[in-house]
């Protein structure tokens, strides 16, 4: 069954499709998973199933693409972790600033960023240790094996850690 099909023709398909990385995966990468799920779930394909070929092959090459984005993302994603980017920024908007700063306002983002860096400093060391790793792009998976704890405590410090940060900072929660 493989010999009779152009898998070529489901270039553009793969490509458009592709996009469901959003960035987290190269879309090149996502079109040769997509093809080799194709090539191989051709020869399983069952006319008697009532599901047309084009059909069959398609959606077998989708579902490669999205757990292909599943694996290289994890669990928690990229779009958690931009959430959380985002969060930062509001609780801290003068250390994350959008546009070319002045003198002023590069003064102002300077000192607040001392003002960061003392309230981390004066956090407890189990929590300085959960912001820092996690801010530095290590998952809580990561981070819980590396200081040997549990995920959920992971979560309980860093949302203990950032209650206090906000506290010693004068900061609303967003």
């Amino acid at each position: 069954m493989a010999a009779e099909v152009n898998f070529l023709s489901y270039l553009p398909y793969l490509r458009a499709k592709s996009r469901i990385g959003g960035g987290a995966v190269e879309p090149e990468d996502l079109v040769q998973v997509g093809l080799l799920a194709m090539v191989v779930a051709a020869p399983r394909f069952d006319s008697s199933r009532g599901c047309a070929l084009a059909a069959y092959l398609k959606g077998r090459a989708k579902a490669a693409m999205i757990d292909e984005v599943r694996r290289s993302v994890g669990r928690r994603g990229w779009l958690h972790r931009r959430r959380e980017l985002e969060a930062a920024a509001e609780l801290c908007p003068a250390a994350y600033p959008s546009a070319p700063a002045g003198p002023d306002e590069e003064y102002e983002r300077l000192e607040i960023r001392g003002r960061l860096r003392a309230a981390i400093a004066a956090l407890p060391a189990r929590e300085r240790q959960v912001i820092t790793l996690r801010y530095a792009s290590m998952k809580a998976a990561d981070i819980a094996a590396s200081l040997g704890m549990s995920e959920s405590l992971v979560y309980k410090l860093r949302a203990s850690a950032l209650d206090r940060l906000r506290r010693d900072l004068r900061i609303r929660p967003v």
